[in-house]
């Protein structure tokens, strides 16, 4: 991959994400790295899925010949936000502010996905409208969490406290 905007993008996205590790909070690292496994599995199957399918692309990728997906996107970044999401959900608040906590997650990729898809070659929609990203995104995020906490048996008190 050429040295251009696509690629001065992915390594600041890389960049990004991986120095954001370092605000999980200290002992909660076996967590996160279920958490990350979690979300990176569900990621994995449904944007193979959507490309495969031909709903969405990524026409300037990384592993160009391993995958068609987005590894940056699929396999790091929004595994990692999910870390975020669940280590620091808001269980005790009302179920508004849950709401608007899911919301926001959502729309903090949406958002940055569709100015990726109109200025850049990183992603491009087909069939696919930014409404399936921001409803995809808050219903795996609230599955890996539902996942983690059953697989971790944690009490809603615990969920919250970063």
């Amino acid at each position: 991959m050429k040295l251009n905007l696509n690629s001065i993008i992915l390594c600041g996205v890389y960049a990004v994400t991986l120095l954001s590790l370092l605000w999980i909070p200290r002992g909660r690292g076996r967590e996160a790295q279920f958490i990350f496994l979690c979300q990176g599995m569900m990621t994995w199957i449904l944007g193979l899925l959507a490309v495969e399918f031909g709903w969405i692309a990524y026409p300037a990728r990384e592993l160009q010949k391993a995958t068609h997906t987005s590894f940056a996107f699929e396999f790091l970044v929004f595994p990692v936000l999910s870390i975020f999401f669940t280590l620091f959900y808001p269980a005790n608040k009302s179920l508004l502010l849950k709401g608007v906590y899911t919301l926001a997650f959502g729309v903090g990729v949406c958002i940055p996905e569709v100015i990726l898809e109109t200025y850049t070659e990183l992603v491009k929609y087909n069939q696919w409208r930014w409404y399936w990203t921001l409803f995809s995104v808050m219903v795996t995020l609230q599955l890996c969490r539902g996942i983690y906490l059953w697989f971790f048996r944690v009490s809603p008190a615990r969920i919250g406290e970063g």
